[in-house]
């Protein structure tokens, strides 16, 4: 085409816009746009899940295009429906009525925009309509007469502004956009366990060979998902009934009866192809997962293969994500063995000894409940297992013939399923068993090929058995097969490991390396880290990684190396040398007695009652309360209990709960900085101190800082972690402001109750690289803490803090602590503050959670920190 031909189509145009829209601005301008963007969204929902797509949307007006008239003029009708129920819920002089037209014309196309007298009769259609009307044109009339249940009112021939020749037009009978939807036939019941339904994948190509390619696919994945045991699959014959069709994918989900709907397309052009596929849980209609992949058609056979491959890998990890959160959510008393198993996993998950040891508690209370259940068998094998490589308990041998018994159990329970095989030669291994250990894990596999967890356990198994170069590739499949596995940084450990057997040491150190930066890194990954520094010489940096095991595992030893069943048992010694030369003890130090806290009350000076803990021995150490904390809920917390044991080890921790808070008074008049500050004052007295160092976290900092300035002849060190002296509307930014506000009007709305939304918008703000366990104690955390009222009062009273004055008057030694990339409170803040205390230390730490978590790099640090500076 040359540069001036002009690029036309014939193509169906949808133009819509608000009756009275100006009325309604003028009444209330804020409360119209926010109904307009609501309405638009519904709107547009509708025009994608017809086949159309939005060109413009200025104003009140929203133009969109389709390929199909008859579904352009059913999407109208749907949204002229929705709309109208919508407008049920408001006031009648609020109500928002739009109008639409439908032309089918000729357009000029530039780019994405299109033009012409297509676009602008549909716009003068769209006038003539009454709002919550459709009014057509008579070449649309033409193509859906007959095709669909409407009827029509002949307008006549209409003469349109700046159209030179008439238009034949006709409105959609009023009745049937009133017409309630056909009753629904009685849904079949959800199965008990996830069910997904994969529709035809559309060919987009235009080339009729391409439906065996794309219903070659379609079949494949079918058959790749009915493999994973967990999952109910609907049968090919029932969802190749919509093949050719634009089904709504609720509607599929509800005849259907499942919870999950793939849906996917495949488009050939020359010898590329792009496929893609999305997941979506038709009970919310959230887009769960989103994949393209584009290929050579070298053999469209090994591409058919590679990626259905990918597709059924991806989704079944997806879909057990969703289910772990939606049990989750329910109240305790309200699970069955289904969520009481989903518990377990999300427990299994966490990684960490508490977590191993609740998903054994969780699984077991399974096998009672439904003694027939194989997956919950199966599961308790593999947490046992677990437990055994990374904690390495001293009763071993008990686990490991629990998780033998388990494991066949399951496999006696359900021949078919894979995780009974795997786990079952995962035991085996640590039992020495090699031959046998490799054969069921390879049973395993055989019946479900795309299980990534099988494939990284043969990987682990050929380890075992001293046959790294074997197990290298299947590693590597495991992680093609789940590249955002919760295991990914075990699979990345273990291919370092496979390298190290083979004295790769190099290389060694670059897997070793990825796996420690991955999230979650384990015990081994450290281990192996230090153990390949000395390899290499760097014998400074193999004792800090062995510092970052030893705050992990502080009860590993050489002699509980040498016994593990990750490698040969000359490669166990090996890694145990190493380590020795790293300075790992030979032997395990004998285990300290469980530290105990103990809770009083003491009055403060307007008689509010607040809670105080001590815990530990030696000097003491204050730790001024920030909102958010429960004395008994905190201590054997997954956010805050690795901080609180190792402060109490060496001293004897003093902390309280914030008035208003926790287990101190809820009931008072007086929520203020001045009240915090007396209230630590209180404490204090009532723990009889006179010299201590004194922490403060948070909030806790400025509450610390104006302590200090009025005592400091009695705080001997003064540590400042994650804190500020300026509240949100003290720093001066109109944005900050804004944002303290918007903050506090969603907490007195979804403070405390049953909304997850909310509550994991909060989460994620303290502690967005937090395990489910730690998000969940976290989301739990709300309603233990304080009620909504007082959630708000604490929280203005926070973000009216201003101690920048005082910053210039503390005397104290001074150690200023704040992560890089926290959300909650901006790392310049923690920054400004060590600038204008004299003398101050500042330690940046690498980190995104504004609660240091115990998995991640700011924590051993932050740990090594403090105790040097305040010399414990």
């Amino acid at each position: 085409m040359g540069p001036d031909e002009v690029q036309r189509k014939l193509t169906t145009i949808f133009s819509t816009d608000v009756q009275g829209y100006s009325r309604l601005m003028g009444d209330d301008e804020a409360a119209t746009v926010r109904t307009l963007m609501a309405y638009r969204e519904i709107i547009s929902s509708h025009i994608e899940r017809n086949g159309g797509r939005v060109i413009d949307s200025p104003g009140d007006n929203l133009l969109a295009e389709f390929g199909s008239v008859v579904l352009a003029a059913e999407c109208a009708v749907e949204i002229q429906r929705e709309l109208k129920e919508k407008n049920e819920a408001l006031q009648e002089n609020r109500r928002m009525r739009f109008r639409i037209g439908i032309n089918l014309g000729d357009v000029i196309v530039e780019g994405d925009r299109l033009y012409g007298d297509g676009v602008n009769i549909a716009a003068r259609l769209e006038a003539l309509s009454e709002g919550g009307g459709i009014c057509i044109s008579g070449g649309v009339f033409d193509q859906v007469r007959g095709k669909l249940p409407l009827s029509f009112e002949d307008l006549g021939e209409q003469k349109l502004k700046n159209i030179s020749n008439p238009i034949r037009a006709y409105a959609v009978a009023e009745e049937i956009i009133e017409a309630p939807a056909p009753a629904a036939t009685e849904p079949p019941s959800l199965p008990d366990k996830p069910s997904v339904a994969v529709l035809p994948f559309n060919n987009l190509s235009g080339d009729p060979e391409q439906e065996y390619f794309a219903d070659g696919m379609t079949e494949d994945i079918i058959t790749g998902l009915s493999r994973f045991r967990s999952l109910f699959v609907i049968a090919r014959n029932s969802t190749f009934a919509y093949k050719g069709k634009s089904p709504d994918v609720r509607e599929v989900a509800r005849d259907l009866g499942v919870r999950y709907v793939l849906e996917g397309s495949v488009r050939r052009g020359g010898e590329r192809i792009r496929i893609t596929g999305q997941l979506i849980d038709a009970e919310t209609g959230n887009h769960l997962w989103a994949e393209r992949y584009d290929r050579e058609l070298e053999d469209i056979f090994a591409v058919q293969d590679e990626v259905t491959e990918a597709i059924v890998a991806a989704i079944a990890p997806e879909i057990g994500d969703v289910e772990r959160e939606r049990a989750q959510r329910k109240p305790p008393d309200n699970l069955d063995a289904w969520d009481l198993y989903q518990h377990g996993l999300a427990a299994n998950h966490s990684s960490t000894e508490e977590g191993l040891r609740s998903a054994i508690e969780q699984f077991d209370r399974v096998n009672e409940i439904d003694p027939t259940f194989a997956p919950a068998f199966a599961m308790a094998s593999h947490a046992r297992w677990r437990y055994v490589g990374n904690f390495g308990p001293d009763d071993r041998s008990d686990y490991l013939n629990q998780a033998r018994e388990k494991a066949y159990r399951a496999i006696a329970l359900d021949p078919r399923d894979p995780i009974g095989f795997s786990s079952a030669g995962r035991v085996h291994s640590f039992l020495g068993q090699h031959d046998v250990a490799i054969s069921k894990i390879e049973e395993a596999i055989a019946l479900n090929p795309n299980d990534a967890l099988s494939r990284h356990l043969l990987g682990a198994a050929l380890c075992s058995a001293g046959r790294s170069e074997e197990a290298i590739p299947h590693i590597d499949h495991a992680m093609r097969l789940s590249p955002r596995d919760i295991h990914l940084t075990t699979m990345l450990t273990l291919r370092a490991f496979a390298l190290f057997d083979l004295e790769r040491y190099d290389e060694t150190f670059e897997w070793a390396r990825r796996a420690r930066l991955s999230p979650n890194p384990r015990t081994m990954t450290f281990a192996l880290f230090a153990a390949v520094l000395i390899k290499l010489g760097r014998q400074e940096e193999a004792r800090a990684a062995l510092g970052d095991l030893l705050v992990r595992a502080p009860g590993m030893s050489c002699a509980k190396y040498r016994e593990h069943a990750f490698g040969a048992p000359e490669v166990m010694e090996r890694l145990a040398d190493a380590l020795r030369e790293a300075g790992l003890p030979d032997t395990a130090p004998s285990a300290p007695s469980k530290i105990q806290q103990e809770i009083r009350f003491c009055p403060a000076s307007d008689g509010v009652r607040i809670a105080y803990a001590t815990a530990g021995q030696g000097p003491p150490l204050v730790k001024a309360a920030n909102w958010l904390n429960h004395l008994e809920y905190d201590w054997e917390s997954p956010i805050w209990r690795h901080m609180l044991y190792e402060l109490s080890r060496d001293h004897l921790l003093i902390r309280y709960d914030e008035r208003g808070n926790g287990l101190s008074d809820w009931d008072v008049d007086d929520i203020s900085f001045e009240a915090f500050v007396r209230d630590l004052e209180t404490v204090v007295d009532a723990a009889g101190l006179e010299r201590f160092p004194l922490l403060g976290i948070s909030q806790g900092c400025s509450v610390s800082i104006a302590y200090a300035v009025r005592h400091p002849e009695r705080v001997t060190h003064l540590v400042l972690y994650g804190g500020y002296a300026r509240g949100q509307f003290r720093r001066g930014s109109a944005e900050a402001i804004e944002q303290a506000e918007a903050m506090m009007t969603l907490m007195r709305q979804g403070w405390g109750q049953e909304n997850p939304a909310f509550r994991q918008l909060f989460t994620s703000r303290f502690i967005p690289g937090g395990t489910q366990e730690q998000m969940q104690w976290f989301n739990d955390l709300q309603r233990m803490t304080a009620s909504p009222q007082n959630a708000v009062r604490l929280r203005r009273a926070i973000n009216e803090i201003e101690v920048s004055s005082l910053l210039s008057e503390v005397t104290t030694p001074t150690l200023v602590l704040h992560c890089r990339n926290e959300v909650a409170v901006p790392f310049d803040e923690g920054r400004l503050m060590a600038s204008m205390i004299p003398g101050a230390r500042f330690v940046a730490l690498e980190g995104q959670n504004h609660l240091i978590l115990e998995d991640e790099p700011a924590w051993p640090r932050f740990l090594e920190e403090v105790r040097n500076f305040l010399g414990s």
